[in-house]
């Protein structure tokens, strides 16, 4: 009796005979899943041949923007919890703040020493809010240190260099360091953000800490 062998199709729920026992779905079905998944490999292998040649495509300022943005995402992890570093509110939309500016001291870019927690107004609409970035930091940190960021830290660093192969080193490391502290989000006290920005900077090994406590 053929009906007695008849299944239930997990894709259409019509009855269908299954050439093997373990036939989850009918013919048709099939079909279409196979379809599907030779789809699904296409897209994919298209995916990764359109990523690889990006990459062949990339230039020393497409690398330098990578590891801009990761740096800058490694420092308001750090700041986790915190307000605008200039004006003690809330952000809407949070950013990595620098300091001393990209444009006018490209040297001191990659420096968390030199990068904080910020709002998007403060960062884009207010010109980096300087005066308030700079009773944030003695706010938060000390004179002492605002001095040293203000005044010296540019003579520390006169030069920052990097080819692709060590941009692709430092853009993998930061990587990494985001996982972490993305995985073990907390609020950390003014000395320990400090304290974490001089760590992960040697970790990073672009800058070495000339700032002693």
């Amino acid at each position: 009796n053929k009906m007695s062998i008849l299944k239930k199709c997990k894709a259409c729920s019509i009855l269908f005979e299954p050439i093997k026992s373990i036939q989850p779905y009918c013919f048709n079905c099939t079909i279409e899943r196979a379809k599907k998944h030779v789809k699904k490999q296409r897209d994919k292998k298209e995916r990764a041949e359109k990523k690889e040649l990006k990459e062949k495509l990339k230039t020393v300022s497409d690398y330098k923007s990578d590891l801009q943005y990761l740096i800058n995402k490694i420092a308001r992890l750090i700041d986790y919890g915190q307000n605008c570093i200039s004006c003690n509110c809330v952000p809407k939309k949070s950013n990595g703040c620098h300091f001393k500016s990209v444009g006018s001291h490209s040297k001191l870019r990659y420096n968390l020493l030199n990068i904080y927690l910020g709002c998007n107004k403060c960062n884009s609409e207010l010109g980096g809010n300087v005066h308030g970035y700079d009773d944030g930091i003695i706010a938060h940190f000390g004179r002492e240190f605002w001095e040293y960021i203000k005044f010296q830290i540019v003579l520390d660093f006169p030069i920052l260099k990097m080819d692709i192969p060590e941009l692709k080193e430092k853009i993998a490391i930061s990587r990494n360091i985001v996982k972490e502290l993305e995985s073990d989000l907390m609020v950390l006290s003014d000395a320990e953000r400090i304290k974490k920005r001089i760590e992960l900077n040697e970790r990073l090994g672009i800058y070495e800490t000339k700032y002693l406590f």
